[in-house]
Formats: C-alpha cells, structure tokens, sequence
C-alpha cells in the first residue's frame, strides 16, 4: 500500500495530524522528525514524534529501534502502514542529499515499498510550513498537500 496520489501531485493528510506534526517539531529550534503512517484509503492519518534529541542540532538522526516498535506493533493493530517520514532543517524547506540517500536506504530494505514521503518543516519562518517530496529509486517529485 502506498499513499495516494492524485493527478495533480497531491496527497491528503488529516487536520489532526497536520497540527500534530507542527506542534511537535517546531517547539525545537534544531532538527527533529518522526514517521507518518496512511490508511487503507492512502489518506496520510498517523505521525509518530521521535522524541529522542540529536547530539548534533544540524542533523536529525531517528531512534530507528523506537519507531520500527511503532510501525509494527501500534500501527500494525490499527492498520496503519508507514509511508514516509517528517523532519525539520534549519533554513529551509529543501531536501538535502543526505535526506534522499536516507529515504533509498530506507527503500532498499523494505521491498514492500514502491516510493516514500518525505516532508520537510523549515524552521526559518514563522509560518508553519511544510514541503513534500516523494521520492522512489529513481526520481524524487515535489508533491501537494491538501488537509482533509
């Protein structure tokens, strides 16, 4: 299963879990993230914060033993399937290419993955703000998002 996406290169993802991403990331002034989850209709319904910090504020390193429980243990009971991931960048809203060699890496191990979401808060502006990206083994495409 994959997240949809429509002809115009959008996705949806639910109010609550739009605020919920904001909230939780941008109350820190360096980089932090977590996963987001779809439902049987591709609609982007669950996000998980990973609450461990990094040492190092310019780079967001996930508790990958933490979020994996998640996916498949909380998730899984509620038929949730991990699409992708959410973290912020300091000055912008772009991915950067350690942000792409991390989502193939994330590709090459799961098989069961055609392509990943990739969203990025850029905590250089007031506004919440988020740029989408899905990326699969090949391309990577700026995509929409519409709040349903």
């Amino acid at each position: 299963m994959a997240v949809l996406i429509g002809k115009d290169n959008t996705i949806h993802i639910k109010r609550d879990v739009l605020d919920e991403i904001f909230l939780s990331i941008k109350q820190y002034n360096y980089e932090t993230g977590g996963i987001i989850g779809a439902n049987k209709r591709g609609v982007v319904s669950a996000f998980q914060f990973d609450k461990t910090l990094s040492s190092n504020p310019f780079e967001y390193r996930p508790n990958v033993d933490f979020l994996n429980q998640v996916i498949n243990e909380k998730w899984a009971k509620q038929n949730i399937e991990f699409v992708g991931f959410v973290h912020s960048h300091l000055h912008n809203g772009a991915l950067s290419i350690q942000d792409v060699i991390y989502a193939r890496d994330i590709l090459k191990e799961n098989c069961c993955l055609e392509n990943i979401l990739i969203g990025i808060i850029n905590l250089g502006v007031s506004e919440n703000q988020m740029e989408m990206y899905l990326l699969d083994m090949k391309e990577k495409l700026k995509i929409c998002y519409t709040v349903v």
